[in-house]
């Protein structure tokens, strides 16, 4: 056994074998051994030829979802700052419909997005992020201490719950335009919304860096992109200074800019 995972196999064999993932949660890593050759009839060494290889399975982890889901971006986001290896099956809910068989056996749901482990299957978007967090051992994005890692879930369910019912019909009507823009719902929405914000802003304003403090967490995944969400529907808002100077910062991540366009709300 090693620490890279299940030692598969150990044989010799010729230098121009190649390999394939060997399953869909699994990662196939090589392990090449060369030597070098010394030619009787030269006084310079030979080409180096592959005497032995070994193989390893590393497990991987499949993230399915379209990318202009904010829940399925939340992952993806909480995925690269844990530095996890992993697969995105962007296809679900855009080409594929979650309504597939195959899909609703990973999440009776049909929601996106799904979580495919070599220990399981994982749906709900915050539970997933939990787990990642835990997976990777990052306790700087999810605290071990009780209290250090209610706060950090309390800003997450605010976030699911308080915040997301209230952008809904605002969001539905400007940006999906499923909906009439004028109606009194959309109106009641966005002045909800901009009150939620408000909140949010004023507290920015306290910690000067992120939601729980110096520290980005879990917490600032979800408020981050319900922040873009908000920056990027088509109305009024009130000046939020401490909320742009926070999205700039967000924005400078590297697991960000690889995984969150800024254009997307």
């Amino acid at each position: 056994m090693s620490a890279l995972g299940e030692k598969r196999s150990f044989v010799s064999c010729p230098a121009n074998v190649c390999f394939a993932p060997i399953a869909d949660t699994t990662r196939l890593l090589t392990v090449f051994r060369f030597t070098a050759q010394k030619s009787s009839t030269w006084s310079h060494w030979g080409r180096s030829v592959l005497v032995e290889f070994s193989c390893y399975e590393i497990p991987m982890i499949k993230i399915l979802g379209r990318t202009t889901s904010i829940n399925v971006r939340k992952v993806l986001w909480t995925a690269a700052e844990a530095e996890l290896d992993f697969v995105h099956e962007n296809e679900w809910a855009a080409d594929r419909p979650t309504s597939d068989i195959a899909f609703l056996a990973l999440n009776p749901n049909g929601l996106v997005p799904v979580l495919v482990t070599d220990e399981g299957v994982i749906w709900e978007s915050n539970t997933i992020c939990r787990y990642l967090a835990a997976r990777a051992g990052r306790h700087d994005l999810l605290p071990v201490s009780a209290f250090a890692r209610a706060d950090v879930e309390k800003w997450m369910d605010w976030q699911a719950a308080d915040l997301n019912s209230v952008w809904r019909p605002a969001f539905m009507a400007l940006v999906r335009r499923r909906t009439p823009a004028g109606s009194s719902d959309v109106m009641r929405s966005i002045e909800e919304w901009n009150a939620m914000m408000l909140l949010l802003e004023q507290r920015l304003m306290t910690t000067g860096a992120f939601v729980t403090g110096n520290t980005f967490t879990l917490a600032d995944v979800g408020l981050g992109l319900s922040l873009q969400r908000w920056l990027l529907t088509p109305m009024a808002r009130p000046d939020t200074p401490a909320l742009l100077a926070y999205r700039e910062r967000l924005q400078a991540r590297p697991a960000a800019r690889a995984w969150i366009a800024p254009d997307i709300p």
